[in-house]
């Protein structure tokens, strides 16, 4: 069997053997990877030979900061205008600061993230949820803040947003009368901001 070869778009190109019956969305091929990632078609009925197909391997959602590039991460929020000033190093501190993180991942690469603020009794604040423009309107975004509010069973999260409001009104969320805030001294002039190691 030839190997797998990653494709420029992030898929993979490879033989994935001798063809199979379609079972369904919810089976698994012999090749180990959901039809529902692979799809269905000609090729992988019983009457067609085998053939090289592409697949994007599934985006990975978890919790782990292990192996994040935060330059790469700032940069990639400057390149989407999602970038609010924060260093690198910031950025990391910020998300080290978090009560809860989630991070969607394409192999190496960071597409998504978000984190939570939470007291642990009763109130929780999102923030900072992103996902690269490459990558939406695939759900990720979704996936992102369900898992950080399933770490929070009982508790009000609050959030602000500028221009998601249809996005988290499809999630469950509900506008409140009023958000007030403050900055007290000048945004982003502090200590933390300025370290950068």
């Amino acid at each position: 069997m030839p190997p797998c070869g990653r494709l420029a778009d992030g898929g993979y190109l490879g033989r994935l053997g001798p063809p199979i019956p379609n079972t369904g969305p919810s089976e698994v091929r012999r090749s180990g990877i959901p039809d529902r990632v692979l799809g269905t078609g000609p090729s992988l009925t019983r009457d067609a030979p085998p053939t090289r197909h592409a697949f994007r391997m599934p985006i990975v959602i978890d919790d782990s900061m292990t192996g994040i590039d935060w330059v790469q991460a700032k940069v990639d929020l400057a390149a989407d205008d999602f970038d609010n000033g924060r260093s690198p190093a910031a950025l990391r501190r910020s998300f080290e600061g978090s009560r809860h993180v989630a991070f969607a991942r394409d192999y190496d690469r960071v597409v998504g993230m978000a984190r939570l603020l939470s007291d642990g009794v009763c109130n929780a604040y999102l923030l900072d949820v992103w996902t690269a423009s490459t990558h939406r309107r695939q759900g990720i975004a979704t996936r992102l803040v369900r898992q950080l509010a399933d770490q929070v069973p009982g508790q009000h999260i609050g959030l602000q947003t500028d221009d998601a409001q249809p996005f988290y009104l499809g999630l469950g969320f509900r506008a409140q009368p009023e958000f007030m805030s403050l900055v007290v001294g000048t945004w982003l002039d502090n200590e933390q901001n300025e370290i950068d190691p």
